[in-house]
């Protein structure tokens, strides 16, 4: 499965904290990746220089998937789907969940609650490995 990290997971990948930073790593190795532009951009408003710097010279390889038309409208959709639920989920986050709907990819996250979407997967760094093929 290729993983979407949510920006607390780069936080943890780039402060070296596993098991998050080993998976990240693991799946830059194996190109199981996406980043979306959500949440580098989310990561860059608080990264030292030396970060930054590491960040992009892995986006120049990997890219940053954009917010397009079809991410948008499942983002909306999302949106709307909690809007009457206690609990109303961020546009932010409808936006990574939405990515990774439509590029078949799993959220990787602490926060799995952020993302009560049950047709995408949302995991924490530990309950997943990254594929070895």
């Amino acid at each position: 499965m290729v993983i979407l990290p949510d920006t607390n997971i780069l936080i943890a990948y780039f402060l070296r904290k596993e098991p998050a930073a080993s998976l990240v790593k693991e799946a830059i190795i194996r190109r199981k990746i996406l980043f979306s532009v959500i949440t580098v951009a989310e990561f860059l408003i608080k990264a030292s220089l030396r970060e930054t710097s590491t960040l992009n010279k892995i986006l120049n390889e990997f890219g940053a998937v954009d917010i397009n038309r079809e991410i948008m409208n499942q983002a909306v959709a999302y949106r709307k789907q909690t809007e009457r639920k206690t609990k109303k989920v961020y546009l932010l986050d409808c936006f990574l969940a939405a990515t990774a709907k439509i590029h078949k990819a799993g959220i990787i996250t602490e926060d799995t609650k952020d993302y009560p979407f049950n047709d995408i997967i949302i995991k924490t760094p530990e309950e997943i490995t990254i594929d070895k093929s």
